[in-house]
Order: C-alpha cells, then sequence, then structure tokens
C-alpha cells in the first residue's frame, strides 16, 4: 500500500504496466468534476470509476481484496478514512467472486484518513475498507483506477 499526495506521482512512474496511463487521468484539470461512471483509459486493462458518495460508519463497512486488478484511490473532493490490511492477517467471510475480481475479508486492520488531493494504491495482497466517516459523515468525491494487474 502507498499513500501519497497526487504531486508526487512521478516517483511511482513504472512501478507496474499501465501505472503511467493511470495517473496521467488523475491529472486531469476538472478530475473532481467527471460525472459518476466508468471511463475507458485502456480497455479492460486500465479503467476508472468515479463516484459521489456520503461515508460510512465503520461498523457498516466490508473488507475486500482483489486477485485481478490493483487500485489506486483518488480522494478529487472531500475525505474519507479508509482501512487496510494484509492478505494473510484477515479471515475470508466471501469467497471470491470473478465477475466482481472480489474477495470479502473479516478481521481487524489499520486505518488513515485520506484527504483531498490524495491518493492510496492498493496491489492485490492490500486488504482495504474504502468509504469511511472520518467525524460524521460527509460527502466525498472518490476516482478509482482499476490497473490489470
Amino acid at each position: 500500500m502507498v499513500i501519497d499526495k497526487l504531486e508526487n506521482l512521478i516517483k511511482y512512474s513504472g512501478l507496474i504496466p499501465y501505472i503511467n496511463e493511470a495517473f496521467r487521468f488523475l491529472q486531469q484539470e476538472d478530475i473532481a468534476r467527471l460525472e459518476p461512471g466508468r471511463y475507458n483509459i485502456a480497455g479492460d486493462e486500465v479503467y476508472a470509476i468515479s463516484s459521489k458518495y456520503r461515508t460510512i460508519p465503520i461498523e457498516r463497512g466490508l473488507w475486500e481484496a482483489h486477485r485481478v486488478y490493483a487500485d489506486i484511490h483518488y480522494v478529487a473532493e472531500g475525505k474519507e478514512k479508509l482501512g487496510f490490511a494484509s492478505v494473510d492477517t484477515m479471515h475470508v467471510i466471501k469467497e471470491y467472486d470473478e465477475t466482481k475480481d472480489c474477495i470479502l475479508f473479516g478481521g481487524q486492520g489499520d486505518l488513515c484518513t485520506v484527504n483531498q488531493g490524495r491518493f492510496v494504491f492498493f496491489m492485490p495482497e492490500n486488504v482495504h475498507m474504502p468509504a469511511l466517516d472520518v467525524i460524521g459523515t460527509s460527502w466525498v468525491t472518490k476516482i478509482v483506477i482499476k490497473i490489470k494487474f
């Protein structure tokens, strides 16, 4: 897992295939104004999902991980807490769903606050719990980039 601000993207150039395309997409001038939905960057190899939602209490959060895609979570507006843990410290509560590229987990992890203009990069072995309240519920605009791993 990596957490950093958008202006430091260049430091991660070449980390995995297609990451440079993902970062170029995030550097669009009006990224926070994207309509909710899916945006193809390089077909199914790399795509973005823009969403606007209200954060939730940790009790309602779900631990998830992926096998096929790495995730970049970029908070374009607002802030949220994000849970993170290593897959080997959690237990599976819902087996892998190939159509959603998602496994659900139970267990304990750590939390970090992701402020506006920051991103978190999750590899497939990083379990994460997105969209959590910081202090009460609030609106967040987020871009999640899916990179085939």
